[in-house]
């Protein structure tokens, strides 16, 4: 049954092999791959997705909680005990609230149907009554640098023969791309498509705040003014979209009753696999936004735990309320709060976007980095709140160092044991699944995908503890500029 759980990239889309030598990998997954059913995917997620969890994290625990007993480890002393409870408990409450999320039933609505039109015959227009007004528009917003040329032309051709089919009188779609002055050229075939707009950043355009991507943004603002019902759908150069995903954000827009969705974001549209470290770091994000990420959507109503900057559909005049006038490095996440102060619903898109994960680890320190920092900035409790949690796993590592220096591991209280045990088995569960779910996007075959599960066990704390000491260098070392990773 969880074989129907594969579904597979845009027509037309044709991803070329690299060249990249991959790490701690044999096989990079990145060959062209067939049309897939989003839709089914979604239904079988949700009915499947808790199963799994409960399953795997049972086994995990029961397996953690039986190993202790097999040996003769040290008694833990008190001091061990106070250790590991200010070490891990404030490390994974996070987990836990994820994976609690996890358990709530996803929103099963039809999505991606044809959008409903008045029927009848058309009234006749006086010359003394008004001009009728422009329909909506559906404005896709994708912002560059101009670096990383090649994900911007995936992202097009992926998305062209769905945005060739979006042009009914009802939200009709069109695509601006926005750039940097000198990178004109890498793009220029791409305006001879009809409903592509290139916009370039002049320098002289200088916003009083808005600095970054945020400058961009706000750009793209001054120069489409997107009306009061318009939607603006923002994504990243690299973000892939099939034609399911397009109907599904037109669908939610038409229905208005949102003023902000957002969807699940997967990371495997690009060089699959290419580093196993990396992957398993965006699966385990994967995870996330098929937890609490879909709760705040489906349950909350509210961006409880900010948003992401790509597949992120926006009503236009909530956008040009908030703004983009901003100096944050997580831009983003500011704009959530900004929402969330105003009072601004947020929905669910039930669809799938893809985009990829880093492939090196110095451009996954700088991205961290440049999260944590730009969170931090901001000053919110919320936001503080995650990021000295997100900091305090490498506590947790370190703990794990000091056992294994001072004799290994300790005989605990059972109450303290099972408790440790039921988080790391649900923590683990929650990251096997977006392993499981990413490879099956992938088309990969059962064996492949049980033994990156298994991988992801094991080199899962590592990355975890990885992206703990970006934060608390982030918070120790000032970070400069907006940093974009390699794709």
């Amino acid at each position: 049954m969880l074989t129907s759980i594969l579904y597979l990239p845009a027509p037309g889309l044709t991803i070329p092999r690299r060249r990249r030598k991959p790490t701690l990998c044999r096989t990079v997954y990145d060959t062209p791959r067939k049309p897939f059913d989003t839709q089914a995917t979604l239904n079988l997620a949700a009915r499947y997705l808790r199963p799994f969890i409960l399953t795997l994290a049972t086994l995990i625990t029961l397996l953690t909680y039986a190993l202790p007993h097999l040996g003769t480890p040290i008694p833990a002393s008190r001091l061990d005990i106070v250790l590991l409870l200010a070490a891990i408990v404030p490390a994974r409450w996070l987990g836990w609230v994820n994976c609690a999320c996890l358990l709530l039933p996803l929103n099963l609505e039809v999505a991606g149907q044809p959008l409903a039109t008045k029927s009848g015959p058309a009234e006749k227009c006086t010359p003394t009554e008004k001009p009728a007004e422009p329909p909506p528009r559906l404005l896709l917003c994708l912002v560059t640098r101009g670096r990383n040329a090649s994900a911007v032309h995936r992202s097009v051709a992926a998305l062209l023969p769905s945005l060739s089919a979006a042009q009914s009188s009802i939200l009709p779609a069109e695509l601006h791309i926005v750039t940097e002055p000198g990178t004109t050229g890498r793009f220029h075939a791409l305006t001879s498509h009809p409903y592509i707009t290139l916009h370039v950043i002049p320098d002289t355009y200088l916003p009083p705040v808005a600095q970054h991507k945020a400058r961009a943004l706000s750009f793209f603002l001054s120069v489409t003014r997107p009306g009061a019902d318009d939607w603006i759908l923002h994504l990243d150069e690299e973000t892939v979209l099939d034609a399911h995903a397009l109907a599904a954000a037109r669908a939610v827009a038409a229905r208005g009753e949102v003023d902000m969705a957002q969807g699940v974001l997967q990371y495997n549209a690009y060089a699959h696999w290419s580093s196993s470290l990396w992957t398993v770091a965006d699966c385990a994000r994967a995870g996330e936004d098929w937890g609490r990420y879909s709760w705040q959507c489906v349950w909350a109503g509210r961006s409880v735990w900010g948003l992401h900057g790509s597949w992120l559909l926006v009503r236009g005049g909530a956008e040009c309320e908030i703004g983009w006038e901003t100096g944050c490095l997580a831009e983003d996440y500011w704009f959530g709060v900004e929402a969330q102060k105003r009072g601004y619903k947020l929905g669910w898109i039930p669809a799938i976007a893809r985009e990829q994960p880093p492939t090196s680890l110095a451009d996954f320190v700088r991205q961290r980095r440049r999260w944590a920092a730009g969170l931090w900035s901001m000053g919110e409790v919320c936001a503080r709140v995650y990021i000295l949690t997100w900091a305090w796993g490498l506590a947790e590592g370190l703990l794990r160092l000091y056992f294994l220096a001072s004799g290994g591991p300790r005989r605990l209280p059972w109450w303290l044991l099972l408790m440790l045990c039921l988080e790391n088995g649900f923590s683990l569960a929650g990251m096997a699944w977006g392993v499981l779910v990413q490879d099956y996007d992938a088309g990969l075959p059962w064996g492949t995908v049980v033994r990156h599960c298994l991988l992801g066990l094991v080199i899962g704390p590592l990355v975890g503890w990885l992206g703990s000491f970006a934060a608390v260098s982030a918070l120790l070392v000032e970070v400069g500029g907006f940093y974009v990773i390699q794709k």
